[in-house]
């Protein structure tokens, strides 16, 4: 079962998404049409094959690739769990203060690589000015989604620090966990 704090987080990152789909439906219809015409340059040259034989084609946004990995779903662990959260871990917090704090990482790290990706694509010669634009604006609303994620999950934390009774002490301890 999901803590409170994890599900409200979660949640924002759901909403954010809901708002921002509009931006991704291009390019999620552009990649599907990419890997049809790559399955038909693959071998099925006849043009009658089947599609039911090549299974099902599911492509997810940015958003959703964002969630999946939040809760585990791509690669098996949230990168969250793969990163050294060691200090959390080890502190003296209740389990859903920590698993907010580590979210709270998660979505820090991701929002660090989306801006360095942002910075490497302004520079990035090898774009035409369209397609820099395009992806320009897709990495803004894609930072846009994290950071609203990440402010709902830091809200959330200050929620449950708030409600859950602990001690001025471990409240400094959130607060510092948080920083990192």
């Amino acid at each position: 079962m999901t803590d409170p704090v994890t599900t409200s987080a979660l949640s924002a990152v759901a909403g954010a998404a809901a708002l921002s789909a509009n931006a991704y439906s291009s390019p999620t219809v552009a990649n599907t049409e990419a890997l049809e015409a790559q399955a038909n340059a693959e071998g099925d040259d006849d043009g009658a094959a089947d599609k039911s034989d090549r299974g099902v084609l599911v492509s997810l946004s940015a958003e959703g690739r964002t969630m999946a990995r939040m809760s585990g779903g791509i690669m098996g662990t949230a990168p969250a769990e793969r990163q050294d959260n060691s200090d959390i871990d080890d502190s003296d917090l209740p389990l859903g203060i920590k698993n907010a704090l580590k979210q709270i990482r998660e979505l820090k790290q991701q929002l660090k690589e989306k801006m360095e990706e942002l910075q490497r694509t302004m520079s990035d010669q090898t774009l035409t000015p369209k397609q820099r634009a395009a992806k320009l604006q897709q990495l803004q609303a894609e930072i846009g989604v994290i950071n609203t994620a990440l402010a709902t999950a830091m809200k959330a934390l200050s929620e449950a620090l708030q409600s859950s009774g602990v001690s001025p002490e471990q409240q400094q301890t959130a607060a510092k966990l948080s920083m990192v």
